[in-house]
């Protein structure tokens, strides 16, 4: 570069290097003068391909897609039916067919619940060969629970191994590891890298739960954890309680930087008699879909309905009733019996065995190895049963319900006066 070039650079840098539209830049740069130190791709060599789907519009191959909503709505039991129609070669949101039988990695937090997910995978017409439940990562000859990042590279070797085209995660926070110093969104998308990258290598459609918080408002905000999970997903759909219809749900897009916006779709969750494996009778849900639905959008679904039941009422339900017996029951076995049921968070459990006066006390043989177990038992005056709730309050604020009688502050607060019935 001569003198009177390098001038002239200098001049223009210290401009801020900013032109008018009138004004053309007095240097540009030859590309042996670029530093070598950052590296680049131009936009000419870069492919452009057309998106696939696992379901049109709504999951992506290539992709991280979220399935977000509250406990209770059916979210898993929807998607083990599209992952039971991806196995034989079917679509399920739509009538689109794959090229052959798909192989899914399913990673599953609660490994409890892997033999009622293999019969509900089984009920929908599953190819259960071509399903493989991830127990963990081996490390040092030791097997590991699977977590994000660290256990990304064996993933991709196993969805490799296998010719998985679908991984599915229930759920994203209990397999997420978060580690390092900044802000969680920084913490978030340093633990996301490698895997998204993984994604995008293995072009496999990966799908993740996450639960929404108790506070309501925007589908966009409810999501526990960082927003930035949000932000390095292309797909997010929000799944929840019909808003005038109490026996349906639905799933609405609530992110999609792929497509349009998709319709909103209704499901129900209806019950099936099948037996086990060792013959014995039992019942089994599967997930129904009922069509498009076109006055729903996922705001509607994230925002409190009166078929959204309050999650300390419900809690205190189920508690009471799971402690009905009088006996004496270790806090393991009611928290476990808890999430099964999807009641609510340990803490709303706690605040409620408060309320109604469950005893708790230590056992003293684990109380002494320092292991903090102890036992929940409703007191004598508890076991008599509350009085009737409805499912929402009728009346002023304030007031007892004028439908059952219960106090306003045990029900489900609206804001408007309706008439009882």
């Amino acid at each position: 570069m001569s003198s009177l070039e390098a001038a002239t650079y200098d001049e223009f840098a210290r401009m801020g290097g900013v032109t008018s539209a009138a004004q053309e830049p007095r240097f540009t740069p030859h590309p042996t003068d670029i530093s070598e130190r950052c590296a680049l791709t131009r936009a000419s060599d870069v492919r452009f391909e057309r998106v696939e789907w696992f379901a049109r519009d709504r999951i992506p191959y290539g992709g991280l897609t979220l399935l977000d909503g509250p406990g209770g709505v059916g979210k898993t039991t929807l998607m083990l039916g599209a992952i039971a129609a991806a196995t034989r070669g079917e679509g399920f949101f739509d009538d689109a067919s794959l090229d052959s039988g798909a192989a899914v990695a399913l990673i599953i937090a609660e490994e409890d619940a892997l033999g009622l997910l293999k019969a509900k995978l089984d009920l929908a017409g599953g190819d259960l060969s071509r399903v493989y439940f991830v127990d963990g990562v081996r490390l040092g000859g030791d097997l590991a629970p699977f977590e994000i990042p660290a256990g990304v590279e064996a993933l991709e070797e196993a969805i490799v191994r296998t010719g998985a085209t679908v991984v599915f995660v229930d759920a994203l926070f209990s397999h997420l590891a978060l580690e390092g110093e900044g802000r969680m969104s920084q913490q978030v998308r340093r633990a996301m890298r490698p895997l998204l990258k993984m994604i995008e290598r293995t072009g496999v459609a990966f799908f993740a739960i996450r639960h929404w918080a108790k506070a309501h408002g925007a589908a966009s905000s409810r999501a526990l954890g960082s927003a930035e999970l949000a932000n390095v997903a292309r797909s997010v759909l929000s799944f929840g309680q019909h808003p005038h219809e109490k026996d349906k749900f639905c799933l609405s897009p609530s992110k999609m930087n792929l497509a349009c916006f998709p319709a909103t779709l209704a499901y129900r969750i209806e019950e099936v008699a099948t037996v086990d494996d060792d013959g014995n009778e039992t019942v089994v849900t599967r997930a129904v879909l009922e069509g498009v639905v076109d006055d729903v959008t996922a705001d509607d679904l994230a925002m409190r309905s009166p078929c959204d039941p309050d999650e300390r009422s419900a809690a205190e339900d189920w508690l009471r009733s799971f402690l009905a017996d009088g006996e004496a029951h270790l806090s393991t076995e009611v928290y476990a019996a808890a999430r099964r049921a999807t009641i609510g968070w340990a803490a709303t459990l706690r605040r409620v065995a408060t309320a109604i006066g469950v005893c708790k006390e230590r056992v003293a043989g684990l109380a002494e190895r320092g292991v903090a177990v102890g036992t929940w038992q409703l007191a004598p005056q508890s076991l008599a049963q509350p009085a009737a709730r409805c499912d929402f309050h009728i009346g002023q604020p304030g007031d007892d319900c004028r439908r059952c009688g219960v106090a306003w502050a045990a029900h489900q607060i609206i804001s408007e006066t309706i008439d009882a019935d």
